[in-house]
């Protein structure tokens, strides 16, 4: 089995509300911040997202599900109501 070492920051979740948790990253420190991290939110605040960073390095990282993030469903059980939303292979109207 593989796991990897760092937790993704992709493997997060959208609050639907401009905000995204996302698995805080444990990388490098560069003047007191994880690069990462600061990329991460520097990249989704071009984009109007605030992201919040959630310590899931015990578990579900590295422990719980061999590998998963918070997005796991075994994690969060996260329901989402896409009824308002148009799927992205179907053409807008």
């Amino acid at each position: 089995m593989t796991v990897t070492y760092l937790p993704d920051a992709a493997n997060g979740i959208s609050t639907g509300t401009g905000g995204y948790l996302a698995p805080a990253q444990h990388g490098p420190r560069q003047g007191g911040y994880d690069v990462f991290q600061r990329a991460t939110e520097e990249a989704l605040g071009r984009a109007g997202v605030r992201v919040r960073w959630i310590e899931d390095w015990d578990y579900p990282h590295y422990v719980g599900t061999a590998g998963g993030d918070i997005h796991c469903v075994c994690v969060t059980n996260v329901q989402r109501d896409l009824g308002g939303t148009t799927p992205w292979w179907r053409p807008a109207r």
